[in-house]
């Protein structure tokens, strides 16, 4: 059942996939809330608008902290592949809510292209 919830949440991924193409901002920030009592998020947004909402798993089961881990690592490298760095990252967390934020900057490679 673990394999089946994994297997759907990577192709959920893949459907909410932003295409790259359409991404602008030279900076962007993602920023993932992970709750022990409620569905965590990853919001990524740039030039202030939202450019993506992701749902991951109730972090209170630790069943479901492999199941987030991944949906955290495919949206983090589908931006890298898409030519930005991660410039800055911070974490803060009080028991109950825990929050990352990176910081992506586009490449000088992607930005003159």
């Amino acid at each position: 059942m673990n394999n089946l919830k994994v297997l759907f949440f990577l192709a959920a991924m893949t459907c909410v996939g932003v295409s790259h193409a359409q991404i602008e901002p030279d900076i962007i920030i993602l920023r993932t809330y992970e709750k022990n009592n409620a569905k965590g998020h990853i919001i990524v947004s740039g030039k202030g608008e939202i450019i993506q909402s992701i749902e991951m798993e109730n972090s209170i089961s630790s069943k479901n902290w492999e199941i987030n881990q991944k949906i955290i690592d495919n949206a983090l490298n589908s931006y890298l592949k898409a030519g930005y760095e991660i410039t800055t990252s911070h974490g803060a967390g009080n028991g109950i809510t825990a929050i990352s934020t990176y910081v992506l900057e586009r490449a000088n490679e992607a930005k003159e292209e």
